[in-house]
């Protein structure tokens, strides 16, 4: 008896909505409570985190393109260079970073570790779907780059880690363009947040 494809694969739907789920924890910065009286310690730092996050995002892009942005987890392509020779999440890594240094910026120093946890669930969650995707797709090849490259932990001393990105700039930036202005509003609407606390305290 054949199943109901929505009940044979559940995970579909969590994959295509990976990008939604952890919108309640981001939310939860602007109400959460405990923030830290060291304002602009916390600006320095949270930046110092978002900003690695970022760069670390990009590299990714530079090798993935806008098939980041698959809404199908048989669509993905096998990206075996690059960050991606290091680590087989990177795109996912940088997301825990930008957000742990949004919250460690605006002075959540203790949800920052509570919030990049609750994202690496979310993530390991979406990864599981994502792999079985890429395994039908590439089959061998795919099992072959799992048996090299780990999921989280990066190893960035591989041979083809430090190679040049498949993608021109100019190419990933527009793709990238509405993820940097969200960035960028959130890097106003934060320092300003910031510098308004630090002046109530003076």
């Amino acid at each position: 008896m054949m199943m109901n494809p929505a009940i044979e694969r559940p995970g579909e739907a969590y994959f295509r909505m990976r990008g939604w789920t952890p919108i309640p924890l981001y939310a939860a910065i602007i109400f959460l409570p405990g923030r830290d009286p060291r304002v602009l310690a916390c600006l320095i730092g949270g930046l110092s985190v978002l900003l690695l996050g970022c760069l670390f995002r990009f590299w990714a892009i530079r090798f993935i393109g806008h098939r980041a942005r698959t809404h199908s987890q048989k669509t993905r392509p096998l990206v075996e260079s690059g960050p991606y020779a290091a680590m087989r999440n990177p795109l996912y890594v940088a997301n825990i970073l930008i957000a742990a240094g949004f919250t460690a910026g605006s002075g959540l120093l203790w949800y920052a570790p509570t919030l990049a946890l609750l994202l690496l669930i979310h993530y390991h969650l979406v990864v599981l779907c994502e792999e079985r995707g890429l395994r039908e797709r590439h089959g061998a090849a795919y099992d072959a780059y799992c048996s090299r490259v780990p999921r989280w932990l990066p190893n960035f001393f591989r041979g083809n880690v430090w190679v040049r990105g498949a993608f021109p700039l100019g190419e990933c930036l527009y793709r990238e363009r509405s993820g940097i202005v969200g960035v960028t509003a959130g890097l106003l609407a934060m320092t300003a947040w910031v510098f308004w606390k630090a002046a109530i305290f003076e």
